[in-house]
C-alpha cells in the first residue's frame, strides 16, 4: 500500500509543477487564446495552460471576442466563479475574420465586457459553442480612468481653454 501512496504522491506532485497559468497584460492589449470545440477550456496555444492570470491595482475591464470563423460563444470565469456567456452570435460567418476591429463591429461575432475591481485573478474559460469544432478568440484587460483621473484632465482642458479665450481677446 505504502509504495501505490509513494507514486500517487509523486504523481500529484508532477502535475501540480505543469500547473502554471498564463500571465495576461493589463495594458489594453490583446492575448489570444484557443480552443478544441464545445465543451473544450480556453487554453493558450504555446504553453497549453487553461488559466490566465493578472493582478489590477485598479478598476479594469476584462474583454473577450471570437476570432476567425464566428458563431463561437464563451462562458467566462474569474476566480472560479462565472462571469457569464459572451454575446450569441446572430449569424455564421463562412470567411474567416482575424482583425479584431472588424470582428468587434461585426454581430456575428459573440464579445464579451466585465468590470472587475483591484485584484488578483484567475480566468478560465469553456467553449459552449463551436459550429467549426474548434477556433481561437482573444482577450484584453484595459484599466478604467478612475473618476479623479477624469476630473484632474476636465480642470486641464478648462484652464487650455480658459488661456487660449484670453489669447484670442487680446487679439
Amino acid at each position: 500500500m505504502k509504495p501505490v501512496r509513494t507514486l500517487l504522491t509523486a504523481a500529484i506532485a508532477a502535475l501540480s509543477l505543469n500547473a502554471h497559468a498564463v500571465t495576461v497584460p493589463t495594458d489594453g492589449s490583446w492575448f489570444e487564446f484557443d480552443f478544441d470545440g464545445a465543451g473544450s477550456s480556453l487554453y493558450d496555444l504555446n504553453t497549453l495552460e487553461k488559466s490566465f492570470t493578472f493582478n489590477l491595482s485598479q478598476s479594469s475591464i476584462l474583454s473577450v471576442i471570437d476570432l476567425g470563423f464566428s458563431g463561437d460563444r464563451f462562458n467566462i470565469s474569474a476566480n472560479g466563479v462565472s462571469l457569464g456567456l459572451t454575446s450569441a452570435p446572430v449569424a455564421q460567418e463562412t470567411e474567416a475574420i482575424f482583425d479584431i476591429a472588424t470582428a468587434l463591429n461585426d454581430s456575428r461575432f459573440s464579445k464579451g465586457n466585465w468590470n472587475l475591481a483591484a485584484g488578483n485573478y484567475t480566468i478560465t474559460g469553456i467553449a459552449t459553442d463551436s459550429p467549426y469544432g474548434g477556433g481561437f478568440g482573444s482577450m484584453s484587460v484595459v484599466a478604467v480612468p478612475e473618476p479623479e483621473s477624469w476630473a484632474l484632465l476636465l480642470v486641464g482642458l478648462g484652464i487650455v481653454g480658459t488661456i487660449a479665450r484670453r489669447r484670442s481677446l487680446d487679439v
